[in-house]
């Protein structure tokens, strides 16, 4: 009996951790989501995709300026680490570099094929 309710608070804890965070409206925390999803790799959203992380519904321009100056923060980072190395470590690449370093797309792909 122990350890189906171990496995229920395992299940339960699976799933809590799919849930989208959601933003207060201070623009600080714009800012730090921004870079968090820049440094994470991920390609930067809209203003519309980013209604559904506010608390209020609403994205305000000061907010998304917020979360575009912390994604260049982010990204500035995310594409100063070796494409090699991330390619051989399996993690992801969705392109965001290619605009600064044309070249990290294939040195990533690269990487990839020989690991």
């Amino acid at each position: 009996m122990k350890w189906k309710t171990l496995l229920f608070g395992l299940v339960l804890v699976g799933c809590s951790s799919q849930i989208t965070a959601t933003l207060s409206d201070d623009v600080a925390s714009w800012q730090r989501y921004g870079e968090q999803r820049a440094s994470d790799g991920h390609i930067v959203q809209s203003e519309q995709k980013l209604v559904m992380h506010s608390l209020s519904g609403v994205v305000t321009a000061e907010q998304y300026l917020a979360y575009l100056d912390g994604y260049q923060v982010g990204k500035e980072k995310y594409c100063a680490q070796s494409a090699s190395m991330l390619g051989r470590i399996g993690k992801p690449y969705r392109g965001i570099c290619d605009d600064i370093n044309p070249f990290f797309r294939s040195d990533y792909n690269n990487a990839r094929r020989e690991w």
